[in-house]
């Protein structure tokens, strides 16, 4: 599921309050380029929660390999067995939070496997993917997918806009990438879906044009698809 990282802050702490957050939890930012935003979501959630620091509380958990290895280490992610043997102190679940996630190798998830299977607690995994890879099937199997987009949204004045043309020139002129008009686009969906008449269309629409970016495919092919999307949210 694509979303921005503040609405899912909003939905997953709707579920934190009444205990129903999902075991895992598998994050990746829509464009690898722009991966800071599961910092931003991470930090948006645990301010929700009235954590400022996250690194000494004792219901969350920091999981990082180390810089300049390509995959992580059991003894890296061991740190996680003595954390799940108590329920959580001051918040209603324990967080894990394993960052490049996509990194842990098979055997050190092996060793880990009855833990994540049958936490004892109640316990919730961030997992963040940073660099596009796929997670191991263990992981992709086992949890909830989000793909996160930046909140902020581009103002392109829709009402002043009133030919392709104009729209090409304005992306040109403020120097926008593909990935910034469509993370705009999924703003202005999750916020007002009732401008469009056909939304499930919309999403299609947005799939093809993560097909034709990968595929290098036409610049003003892909440009009049975003501009007839912005036709229907205007």
């Amino acid at each position: 599921m694509t979303i921005s990282f503040n609405n899912l802050t909003r939905k997953l702490y709707k579920r934190y309050q009444h205990k129903s957050l999902h075991h895992f939890i598998a994050l990746s930012p829509i464009d690898i380029r722009q991966n800071d935003v599961l910092d931003e979501f991470i930090r948006d959630f645990f301010k929700q929660l009235n954590l400022k620091e996250l690194n000494n509380h004792a219901d969350v958990l920091l999981v990082r390999k180390e810089k300049d290895q390509k995959a992580y280490k059991l003894k890296e992610l061991e740190s996680i067995l003595p954390f799940m043997r108590h329920q959580p102190i001051e918040l209603n679940y324990k967080f894990i939070i394993i960052d490049e996630a996509e990194s842990i190798s098979e055997i050190a998830l092996n060793k880990l496997l009855k833990t994540l299977e049958e936490p004892e607690i109640m316990a919730c995994f961030f997992f963040l993917n940073r660099s596009g890879k796929k997670f191991l099937q263990t992981i992709n199997s086992r949890s909830i997918h989000f793909y996160l987009t930046q909140n902020k949204h581009i103002d392109y004045q829709l009402e002043k806009i009133e030919s392709f043309e104009q729209f090409q020139k304005y992306i040109i002129d403020n120097e926008l990438s593909f990935s910034q008009i469509q993370s705009d686009i999924l703003f202005k969906l999750e916020n007002n879906t009732s401008a469009l008449k056909a939304y499930n269309d919309a999403i299609k629409l947005i799939s093809s044009i993560k097909t034709d970016i990968e595929y290098n495919n036409q610049r003003q092919a892909i440009l009049f698809k975003l501009y007839s999307l912005y036709g229907q949210l205007s």
